[in-house]
């Protein structure tokens, strides 16, 4: 851990401590060297005979006293698991923050500022869904538990019963866990069969992820080699593909780690430039409005699509596309979102109490409710979805998918989850906004690039 960051999480657990009234910060310091030297043989006497760091034991509390969650949208999911947990538990009160944009941000600003506010002064709820949170911040000022423990601690939690990579897609490089997905959407791209079959393209049998630039050039193969009308690369505008390629390579523009703006300002509007002219070349980009999709004969050579819907119309026997596969950035990394994950605050005195509630939300029983939209982490879980979910894609077709084929097929795609991407949503709104004034007309280039430089550095500075 490097000084920096020692010294905020004493700044906090100060804080913390100061502005909450009775409630002592639980900030956890830890310890080491980052690059030990060469030991002497005394010093290695020393270290061997020094006693072993107790295995963490996990003690069950008392299931008596109030939960509260902070959450930025209403859940049904939530509010189901909350009656379900107080039920069971009858000393137990769930109370469920639901913040309320005054604003109506869509962009789940207002709420960010409302929890910042809310962990500074050491009042923020016990557990925190972090949907539109930059959950780095969090994780580097010590606002958030590290959950390796605890889960380490559930003997349930095993390949067994839950799809560990996507449970524990989001540890970070030191090992450390400090948010759960309860759902593991992730995004695939498939190809058009009509079109694969007449351009004879050919396509590796043996790969198991893709990314988008692989399958730009992959679609604009398609494109080139059929005779037929209305054959585009994609539905994407401008904004939306540069988008992509800069979620791709999120790492040339950025290093939130050493809070830099890592593109250089001429290349970047350079891109900006050859994006616009790439979309705007209509032997691969339709004109906006040109198609009416539902009256025209026409195919997308490439066509990207979410987990469930995707293998649903990958193994439709009429279906329109072939060799779908998840979507992975210029790492080979596929990741789920951080849309559906939760976390317990470091500051909260009932941390374990919080860990209980967690555990009953990753539940067979919760996670095979209903009320829980998106693939489930939890393996009984997800077969329930796939079963609710058939019997509404199944009704009244001459043709049944088997729940069997439906869940052999996603989980070939789930084995390839290794990341979860936690892109500050703050930094993701900048360049989607920004850009899309490029593409608008509204600002220049020049003007998108450096306002970019600016804004980001800025803000990772804050």
């Amino acid at each position: 851990m490097s000084k920096r960051v020692m010294v905020l999480l004493v700044i906090l657990a100060m804080v913390l401590t100061g502005c909450s009234s009775g409630q002592k910060a639980a900030v956890e310091e830890r310890s080491f060297s980052e690059t030990p030297g060469p030991q002497t043989e005394k010093e290695a006497v020393e270290k061997e005979a020094e006693p072993e760091e107790e295995p963490y034991v996990y003690v069950k509390p008392e299931m008596k006293g109030e939960i509260t969650v902070s959450i930025g949208n209403e859940s049904e999911y939530l509010k189901t698991a909350a009656q379900a947990f107080m039920n069971q538990y009858p000393d137990i009160k769930v109370v469920i923050n639901t913040f309320e944009d005054p604003s109506a941000q869509p962009t789940g600003e207002g709420y960010r500022t409302y929890l910042n506010t809310q962990i500074m002064a050491g009042k923020a709820d016990d557990i925190l869904f972090t949907a539109s949170l930059p959950v780095k911040k969090y994780m580097e000022i010590g606002a958030l538990a590290d959950l390796s423990d605890f889960v380490a601690a559930t003997p349930e939690m095993n390949e067994e019963n839950y799809y560990m990579k996507a449970l524990e897609s989001a540890r970070d490089p030191e090992g450390g866990l400090y948010v759960l997905p309860y759902v593991c959407n992730f995004e695939t791209i498939g190809f058009n069969k009509a079109l694969a079959a007449e351009s004879k393209v050919s396509f590796d049998a043996g790969k198991k992820k893709i990314s988008y630039t692989e399958a730009i050039e992959i679609a604009k193969k398609l494109v080139a080699g059929t005779s037929k009308n209305n054959a585009y690369v994609d539905t994407a505008g401008p904004t939306q593909y540069m988008h992509r390629l800069i979620h791709e390579n999120i790492k040339d523009y950025v290093d939130v780690d050493r809070k830099q703006v890592t593109f250089d300002m001429q290349e970047y509007v350079e891109l900006l430039n050859e994006v616009e002219e790439i979309c705007g070349n209509r032997e691969y980009f339709a004109e906006p409005g040109s198609i009416n999709f539902l009256q025209d004969e026409y195919y997308m050579a490439m066509q990207p699509d979410w987990d469930m819907q995707s293998a649903f119309y990958t193994l439709l026997p009429e279906g329109d596309r072939c060799w779908v596969l998840p979507l992975a950035d210029a790492e080979g990394n596929v990741a789920i979102y951080n849309f559906n994950c939760f976390g317990i605050n470091n500051a909260s005195p009932h941390k374990e109490l919080a860990w209980e509630f967690l555990k009953f939300m990753l539940s067979d029983e919760i996670q095979s409710t209903p009320a829980l939209w998106g693939l489930p982490v939890n393996r009984k879980g997800t077969e329930a979805y796939i079963k609710r979910s058939l019997e509404l894609y199944n009704s009244g077709n001459q043709w049944e998918i088997k729940e069997g084929e439906m869940l052999s097929l996603l989980e070939t795609w789930m084995e390839q989850i290794n990341h979860c991407d936690m892109l500050d949503p703050a930094i993701n709104d900048y360049f989607f906004f920004e850009n899309k004034k490029f593409f608008d007309g509204e600002q220049s280039a020049e003007d998108t690039a450096r306002t970019l430089y600016t804004r980001i550095t800025q803000y990772l500075n804050e």
